[in-house]
């Protein structure tokens, strides 16, 4: 999936910078530019998609710890935990499969065609006869041949192919031509959209990117006849006698389709120099269009805090990873439910210390740790944008299909907190999961339940409930609903949710008879007050 959308980023940029060459560019004569600009936009629509650009979303007031564990349909508000996200994945032939197949095909396709072209030009250089060595304008050697084989003239790289008739009675004017598609080598412009072509082969514009390069050749090579020449020359194109073209990689010195073009070219008065201006557009396009295809790395943390460790390509390579490598019993002998697991990330993105926190069967567990312990290196966690040491939470949910999917968290989904069901407290082991916590809930009346987590460290609390109080105190309210007073004021706790941060508060947790005494009857089942604290309902 990561590359499929890598190659539509690529694709998308190679639309958007040929829009702006066929809109702006295509028509003035600064030939070596726009060949310049062609060439460039290919290699940026390539590496763009793989810069990477980190968005920290920042909280202005402090969050309550683990909040995500409020485990039933009734809490119809939470307060936000940071997640990653889940992607879900069957263990199948997934239709993300099917799209990397057809291009793969494609791919072996046009790598074949061409190769064959790269073949047949081998065979026309070998049957071709030496006529001697000679030197371009600039300079730079090149093999001259002959062949007797009814192809137009062209050169490919360092070598320059004439016909027998161009041997003969053109020779001079060709190989003026060709020597410039040598000497500026020419070949490797069309040997590197070639090979583009191959990886983008299902991009139809790229036909389109060849033959501008194409004529672009021309015109440069063209734009050597200046002055009296140009109509003599034009003259000459138009009587010049061709078959057929050698090979789509080589430079023809003639092609039917591009005369008309090559000619008004010719013709055509040199484009103003102050036109150049319109090159500078080029720069906020490639500023938007780099924004819009960088992969955009989003994450949400509070001032201060540790931005989260992350899978290399994300949750969803995970999983992949995971399920592809996930042997799963028979369906009758498959379990359904959650594994829950920890695991450290270094500062060099090494994973340690990977601890199952909650199993789900002997073979489930034992399968998912042998293959979380081959997990490739992942991004560490950043703090103050420094790499930090950080504990990973991760929660793996299977079902029936053998459909896996993933949640990780930046801390501990697990409730530790005091648990009060009914003015009753719920004794259980060292933390308890939220299928644990639903289960404990689950008779409760869901109309007309309450819900009150008292968040923070609060002195008061951990004197009252032990240690346990520190990560938080949930009362869930349904056959004895207790009065809430915040800063004297009562809170409406009918069918209702309420979080309250406790760090600066004073609080009293009041017996049904103290509390009786002191609020009236309002409290016949205990009251909680509270003050200096902001609440939220």
């Amino acid at each position: 999936m990561i590359v499929l959308i890598y190659l539509l980023k690529v694709n998308l940029g190679l639309v958007a910078f040929y829009a702006f060459y066929w809109a702006f560019l295509r028509k003035n004569t600064f030939f070596q530019t726009n060949r310049f600009y062609l060439l460039c936009s290919v290699v940026a629509s390539f590496l763009m998609p793989l810069i990477k650009v980190r968005h920290n979303y920042n909280f202005e007031y402090s969050l309550p710890l683990t909040l995500n564990e409020l485990p039933t349909e009734v809490i119809k508000t939470v307060v936000y935990q940071p997640v990653l996200g889940s992607v879900s994945n069957r263990l199948s032939f997934h239709w993300v499969d099917l799209l990397a197949v057809i291009y793969l095909v494609g791919v072996l396709v046009f790598s074949t065609r061409f190769i064959f072209a790269l073949v047949k030009i081998y065979f026309l250089l070998r049957d071709s006869e030496p006529i001697d060595v000679s030197e371009t304008r600039t300079g730079r050697n090149y093999w001259l041949l002959r062949t007797n084989k009814a192809f137009s003239s062209y050169s490919f790289f360092n070598f320059l192919i004439l016909n027998k008739e161009d041997a003969f009675y053109n020779r001079a004017v060709i190989t003026d031509h060709e020597e410039v598609h040598i000497g500026q080598g020419h070949s490797w412009d069309i040997f590197f959209i070639e090979i583009t072509h191959i990886f983008c082969w299902f991009n139809p514009l790229l036909l389109s990117y060849k033959e501008s390069l194409r004529k672009l050749h021309e015109f440069i090579a063209d734009s050597i006849v200046e002055g009296a020449e140009v109509a003599p020359y034009a003259q000459f194109l138009f009587a010049y006698n061709f078959k057929i073209n050698a090979s789509t990689l080589a430079n023809d010195f003639f092609k039917d389709s591009l005369l008309k073009q090559r000619i008004q070219m010719m013709m055509k008065e040199r484009t103003p120099l102050w036109y150049a201006a319109k090159y500078i557009f080029i720069l906020p396009l490639v500023i938007c269009f780099g924004y819009f295809v960088a992969a955009q790395d989003i994450r949400r943390v509070r001032i201060n805090d540790v931005v989260p460790a992350e899978y290399v390509g994300g949750l969803i390579n995970l999983e992949l990873f995971f399920s592809r490598n996930f042997s799963f019993p028979e369906a009758e002998n498959r379990a359904v439910g959650n594994i829950y697991l920890s695991f450290t990330v270094t500062k060099e993105g090494q994973v340690s210390d990977i601890h199952i926190d909650k199993g789900l069967r002997v073979d489930y567990d034992n399968e998912t740790y042998n293959i979380l312990s081959k997990m490739a290196e992942w991004i560490p966690a950043e703090k103050r944008k420094n790499p930090a040491l950080s504990r990973v939470f991760l929660k793996i949910t299977f079902n029936k299909t053998n459909e896996v999917t993933m949640q990780q968290y930046a801390a501990d989904p697990a409730f530790r907190g005091v648990l009060i069901v009914d003015n009753e407290q719920i004794d259980y082991g060292d933390k308890l999961y939220s299928e644990d916590y639903a289960l404990i809930v689950k008779d409760l009346d869901k109309t007309k339940v309450s819900y009150l987590r008292l968040n923070g460290s609060n002195e008061q609390l951990e004197n009252k409930y032990g240690n346990r109080a520190k990560y938080g105190v949930d009362f869930w309210m349904d056959k004895y609903t207790m009065a809430v007073i915040v800063d004297g004021k009562e809170v409406d706790m009918k069918g209702g949710v309420t979080s309250i941060s406790m760090e600066e508060s004073a609080v009293e947790v009041l017996t049904p008879q103290d509390a009786t005494h002191k609020l009236g009857k309002k409290a016949l089942n205990g009251a909680i007050v509270i003050k200096e604290t902001n609440s939220g309902k």
